[in-house]
């Protein structure tokens, strides 16, 4: 991979509370490990959102399905505007 002059992309999440942005990140690390080797962690930048300027985006934070194993039940989730 060729680094670009200012150095890597950084993706940095905030939380208004900062326990439980603390607490949510701590899980991570125990589940995933210090790499997330499997790429169970899904990053997803959604653009050309319905009712907003081009140039806004949404990120999601999510599961990767497709790099884990499936235990229990599976569900999925849609909202229709």
């Amino acid at each position: 991979m060729k680094l670009s002059p200012v150095g890597l992309p950084i993706l940095a999440l905030m939380f208004e509370n900062s326990d439980a942005g603390y607490r949510i990140f701590e899980a991570w690390r125990e589940r995933l490990g210090s790499e997330d080797e499997a790429s169970e962690l899904l990053v997803t930048i959604v653009t050309d959102l319905p009712g907003h300027l081009r140039s806004h985006y949404a990120v999601i934070l999510t599961t990767n399905l497709e790099a884990r194993p499936v235990i229990g039940e599976m569900f999925s989730w849609s909202q229709d505007h």
